[in-house]
């Protein structure tokens, strides 16, 4: 028979049950391909024109390379599509100026 007390018992410090394996994927404020990327690639989606149907940009995942299954993403100009700007959100169609919508 134990000689605590059960509030005694429940008093006590617990230690926390392992969870298992934990990684953390490091902070890299501008990744870039292949210093961050394990080489595997793919292709999310592209951003095409409603009106006449051109496709401008394509949008490429990288996996990074110390974690599997995680991805940082690029915008990759197509068919002579101008590079995209830092922070750029709407892209235009090179051909007609309609808003492209991803695809």
């Amino acid at each position: 028979m134990p000689s605590e007390s059960w509030a005694q018992i429940h008093r006590q410090q617990r230690e926390a049950p392992t969870t298992g394996w934990h990684h953390t994927t490091p902070r890299v404020p501008n990744p870039v391909c292949p210093d961050h990327c394990s080489g595997r690639h793919v292709r999310d989606a592209v951003l095409q024109c409603p009106h006449c149907a051109g496709i401008g940009y394509e949008i490429v995942g990288h996996e990074y390379l110390w974690t599997e299954s995680h991805y940082f993403w690029e915008v990759r100009p197509v068919n002579g599509s101008s590079p995209p700007r830092a922070g750029q959100c709407d892209f235009a169609c090179r051909d007609c100026g309609e808003t492209l919508r991803r695809r």
